[in-house]
């Protein structure tokens, strides 16, 4: 099982919680950024797909501009999950008598 680390106070103190094999992502949103640094920085974030990409063709989940400062929310992870919850099957058919049937449980 793999736990999160939850740190508990200021001085390192951490204890373990939570099964994140348990966790689907369906969307993340970076809400501010801030950097000082002077070159743009790739960064990779598991769970996220590598969908931007750099002047050179590596792809990152997200790029960080140099001497960013934003506060305005972008989304950098979003997924359709409209087939994976609720009565799917309804969704799927083509036949109608099918589709009453589901539509009826």
């Amino acid at each position: 099982m793999h736990r999160q680390k939850k740190f508990t106070s200021l001085d390192g103190s951490s204890e373990h919680q939570g099964d994140l094999k348990s966790i689907v992502l369906h969307s993340m949103k970076v809400s501010a950024v801030k950097s000082d640094f002077p070159l743009a920085l790739g960064t990779k974030i598991t769970g996220v797909d590598d969908s931007t990409f750099s002047a050179t063709g590596e792809a990152f989940s997200t790029v960080v501009l140099p001497h960013a400062d934003s506060h305005n929310e972008r989304t950098i992870q979003s997924d359709d999950v409209s087939l994976a919850y609720g009565n799917t099957f309804a969704k799927l058919t083509c036949c109608p008598a099918i589709d009453r049937f589901l539509n009826s449980i």
